[in-house]
């Protein structure tokens, strides 16, 4: 089954400085996915998930490969000219970055067990 747990926030997009400080709302983003993970029991190393619209920064990415099987997060090289290499450098072992379009995802049906999406609808109206 997957549960498909999506999170809109109107914000202004997130600009990474090269810093890689993680902002406060993005932390606050992530206890809830995680808070959400645990009360589904999909903490759990088997599971597989699927950030649409990751950050950059690998923050999000590296956090829930701790309890997932592995990883995956998508966004458009359009909006970061450094992606996917970068995330990738910083990546745990069972992380992936991919650059793909959310309206257009090539992976097979049931890949994923969990699916996210953070802060990216500000992205799908500009586009």
């Amino acid at each position: 089954m997957i549960y498909l747990f999506l999170l809109f926030m109107i914000i202004t997009i997130y600009c990474n400085d090269g810093q890689n400080q993680i902002p406060d709302y993005r932390k606050k983003n992530m206890e809830h996915v995680l808070d959400f993970m645990y009360k589904f029991n999909l903490n759990r190393k088997e599971i597989s998930v699927l950030d649409i619209g990751c950050d950059p920064t690998g923050y999000e990415e590296n956090l829930i490969a701790e309890n997932a099987k592995f990883v995956v997060g998508i966004n458009l090289k359009k909006y970061n000219k450094n992606f996917p290499e970068e995330a990738q450098k910083n990546a745990k072992e069972n992380v992936r970055y991919v650059d793909m379009d959310a309206t257009n995802l090539t992976f097979s049906n049931n890949t994923f067990d969990f699916i996210y999406i953070l802060s990216i609808l500000s992205n799908i109206l500009t586009t």
